[in-house]
């Protein structure tokens, strides 16, 4: 079928243009490949292993709704036959008439021959390295790697460095350590750090820098941790793939054709990918829990009123909480204590066994 047959068959209203609902129920009632709907809506990044051609522009289109922003080129809110040619060469794959690309290259990224991280009460019983040591090398292992994985959407190197120096400075006045003390973490794009972007990768939140800071994030700070950078995710959290309007497509540190699912997408493949050993994520329904298992770490939603919910940009108010990432269940476990309050500051220990999970 040329562009124009499937215009015809795309505008149901027969007034010659498209509107959002007629490109997403032509696509289902016109006969278009369901094979390209599913991964479309439901796996978007993944789709591209399956449908992406040399000739789509890197931030090609990863859902219905971006597509027909990306073909509504005026703004009008429909889509004219002149709109639909020009776009049609570019999204072809996506609309379901291109032929399918040989199967990818497995590949596995280069952050996974560097290191395996120790755990949080090792590195916390480990005075040999200096809080400004710590802060460098995950701020290194950013520059060195987020090109590749599109992690982050943020960089904290000033503030980061700030606080590190400020902690060697306590710990030079023989101030006990404190039970996260010098670590960098990862904080998802929708929970707000003072001064730092909170776009919850929407539009209409590309400048957002709050005045405050989320009490969560309060709570790592006070426990000695140091935020070295904002992660990507889907816009508003709303989506179980990797791809932001605003910050572009997460890729999986194991395979940078697989998904890293959401929508804690950017926490989830920074940890996996070596440029912190934890993080925060949020979770409304699975947005924790699923970018773990893709990506090969460990995320858990609590129960809600577990940790304070104020400070991150809702989803579904009913049903969102914020909530830790690591390596390790331990360390997850570890980050609970001190999120929840049960691990009193002065102590290092890690005790999996009052957490049920």
């Amino acid at each position: 079928m040329d562009a124009k047959a499937i215009f015809s068959a795309l505008d149901t209203n027969n007034d010659a243009k498209i509107s959002a609902d007629e490109l997403m129920l032509g696509m289902l009632e016109r006969g278009m490949e369901q094979s390209v709907l599913w991964p479309l809506t439901l796996a978007s990044d993944f789709l591209v292993c399956l449908v992406c051609q040399p000739r789509l522009k890197p931030q090609s289109p990863q859902d219905i709704s971006t597509l027909f922003r990306a073909l509504d080129k005026n703004g009008s809110g429909d889509i004219t036959l002149e709109e639909f040619e020009v776009g049609y060469d570019n999204f072809a794959p996506l609309i379901g008439t291109a032929p399918p690309e040989p199967e990818p290259e497995i590949f596995v990224h280069k952050s996974f021959e560097i290191k395996a991280y120790p755990s949080l009460v090792e590195v916390q019983n480990d005075a040999s390295k200096s809080c400004v040591e710590r802060v460098r090398e995950a701020l290194d292992a950013i520059a060195a790697l987020d090109g590749d994985i599109n992690a982050c959407c943020e960089v904290l190197t000033e503030q980061a460095l700030r606080m590190a120096e400020e902690a060697d400075a306590r710990l030079a006045t023989n101030e006990p350590r404190r039970p996260l003390e010098g670590l960098p973490v990862l904080i998802k794009a929708n929970i707000d750090l003072e001064g730092s972007l909170s776009t919850n990768s929407m539009p209409g939140l590309e400048d957002w820098r709050p005045e405050n800071t989320a009490p969560i994030v309060t709570k790592l700070i006070e426990a000695g941790a140091i935020p070295v950078a904002k992660t990507n995710m889907p816009e508003a959290a709303f989506g179980c793939w990797g791809y932001s309007p605003l910050h572009g497509v997460t890729k999986n540190p194991f395979n940078s054709k697989y998904t890293t699912s959401g929508s804690s997408t950017g926490t989830s493949a920074g940890i996996a990918g070596g440029m912190a050993s934890c993080g925060l994520g949020s979770d409304t329904g699975g947005s924790l829990r699923m970018p773990a298992e893709c990506c090969g770490i460990v995320g858990m939603r609590p129960s809600r009123g577990r940790y304070p919910c104020e400070g991150v940009v809702p989803c579904n108010p009913t049903h969102d909480t914020p909530g830790p990432m690591a390596t390790t269940v331990a360390d997850v476990a570890f980050l609970d204590a001190v999120l929840s309050g049960t691990l009193p500051l002065g102590k290092l220990k890690s005790d999996i066994h009052s957490l049920s999970l």
